[in-house]
Order: structure tokens, then sequence, then C-alpha cells
């Protein structure tokens, strides 16, 4: 992931937060700052897994598994970070990683 990437992860975070923290049941996030907060929190603490694990050789499928499972530890513990602006059921972890995983199939390899 190039610092363009961190910084198009970053967007699709807020906007995903945004949304999910309206729709999905056991997601609260309080105010625009902790949107922020926990979209800026979730782009660094990924952006570390990604250099230390990397791609490598995996193929997509595992890639996206990979992406899903870090996605899920990285928006729990968000909560443990900054747990007065965000606060997040297992379910509702379980929901969010998918819609960030699925903002993220559309978006071009480019830009990622």
């Amino acid at each position: 992931m190039n610092y363009a990437g961190v910084l198009v992860r970053f967007i699709v975070c807020v906007v995903v937060f945004a949304i999910t923290s309206a729709l999905v049941p056991g997601v609260r996030i309080n105010g625009m700052t902790g949107v922020f907060a926990a979209s800026f929190i979730i782009t660094l603490l990924t952006f570390l897994v990604d250099r230390i694990a990397g791609a490598g050789n995996k193929n997509i499928w595992q890639r996206r598994w990979m992406g899903y499972v870090t996605a899920v530890a990285v928006i729990y513990l968000t909560q443990y970070f900054i747990p007065q602006y965000f606060i997040i059921s297992i379910p509702g972890t379980l929901f969010t990683a998918l819609f960030v995983g699925l903002a993220d199939t559309f978006i071009p390899q480019l830009l990622r």
C-alpha cells in the first residue's frame, strides 16, 4: 500500500463508518470527531499490518481473507484506543469489516 492508498483507505473508512454508525446496530460513533479518529487509527494500524505481513505471493482470496480478519481485529481494537468516541459490538465489527471490504473492492487497484 502506497501513501495515496493510505489516503484512499482513510476516505473509505470515513464514509463507511459514517454509514454503518447510522445503519448497523452495535456501532456507536460519537460525532464526526469519532468518525475521523476511528478512521485514522484503523488506517494507521492497517498500514502497519500491511507493511509487516505484506501481500507477498498470496492469491486474491488469501489477501481478501487476511484483509477481512485484519479489519475485524483492527476495528474491534480501535474502541480501546478511543473509548469516548467509538464503541462497537462483535456483530457490528463483523458487519463493518464486511462493508469496508466491499467498498475496497470497488476502488481501482491503482488507487490502493
